[in-house]
């Protein structure tokens, strides 16, 4: 099927069904999201990638780690509000833009919505992903409530595992606490990577999930050292 003239300048949005083209509405607007798009999608290759490598560098030249990863995931977190923000600006412009040339109103939202709903989505899991994260260093660190909140935990994990015995195993993970810690948390998050699309829900579980990993590691090593 040819596209006519008109339609290959990319001023419209159309849908193609058993073979027909059926023009949705047309506006120079349109053009300008679809330039807006590609280039975002071409970021999309390699900026994160670049971001990652940042921040790991940044962690790993820190005198205090511990507060690099807390500012780090604050900076994420604080980005997507920022571009959450961008976003609806950007919304009230192009309505604004696409209306004035007697575009309906609906379908410029319509067309605006369908094409950032992935963004939108992928801003809000990295949202989440960041105050978690952010989270995960406070609780790590030498304040009161800090310290008291994993005293309490710990004492919770004793108690619930005051009879249990674990025989070699536990010995075993007692003398490498320290390496399955790490693994369990580069395996959430090389989980929370290969996923299509990070949204809150994923963030949450992958959280939860790291969570009890830590709590059966804590408990294990825990009672077979109090059993030697």
């Amino acid at each position: 099927m040819k596209m006519p003239a008109k339609l290959r300048t990319g001023a419209v949005a159309a849908l193609i069904i058993a073979g027909c083209l059926f023009v949705i509405f047309q506006s120079p607007a349109v053009s300008q999201a679809r330039r807006a798009i590609e280039m975002l999608n071409r970021m999309a290759l390699f900026l994160p990638l670049i971001t990652l490598i940042c921040y790991g560098a940044a962690i790993a030249l820190s005198r205090s780690r511990r507060s690099s990863v807390m500012w780090t995931g604050l900076s994420i977190a604080v980005s997507m509000i920022v571009l959450q923000l961008g976003l609806t600006a950007a919304r009230g412009y192009y309505l604004d833009a696409a209306t004035g040339n007697g575009l309906s109103r609906d379908a410029a939202t319509a067309f605006f919505d369908t094409i950032v709903s992935y963004l939108r989505i992928s801003a809000r899991g990295f949202l989440a992903f960041g105050l978690v994260v952010a989270a995960g260093a406070v609780l790590a660190g030498p304040s009161r409530y800090a310290v008291a909140l994993r005293q309490a935990s710990v004492a919770v994990i004793e108690r619930g595992g005051r009879d249990a015995g674990f025989g070699p195993a536990g010995v075993w993970v007692a003398a490498h606490k320290g390496p399955l810690l790490i693994a369990g948390l580069l395996i959430a998050l090389a989980a929370l990577a290969l996923v299509s699309q990070l949204t809150v829900t994923a963030v949450v579980i992958a959280a939860t999930a790291l969570l009890v990993y830590l709590g059966v590691v804590e408990l294990v090593g825990r009672e077979s050292r109090r059993s030697r």
